[in-house]
């Protein structure tokens, strides 16, 4: 797992180098130390978890009514 992060072959001449933007495009496992398997980010289902609480209070506290069709540029 150690290498898999430092592989010249995949990740370019700097792949020592700490450069958290070259995971940004890629997939959730891109970086498998955080992206997958039994070490994945501990605070993901919770950040969910409270997001959809989150929304369900403010559905709740709010009414939400839609003030007309979306902008054509949003269909495409």
């Amino acid at each position: 797992l150690f290498n898999c992060g430092r592989d010249e072959a995949t990740w370019g001449e700097d792949c020592a180098r700490f450069e958290p933007e070259r995971f940004v495009a890629g997939t959730p496992a891109s970086f498998l130390a955080f992206g997958a398997g039994p070490r994945m980010c501990v605070g993901e289902r919770m950040a969910y978890t409270e997001g959809c609480g989150l929304l369900a209070m403010i559905l709740r506290t709010y009414r939400v009514r839609l003030l007309g069709p979306p902008p054509q540029d949003l269909m495409a």
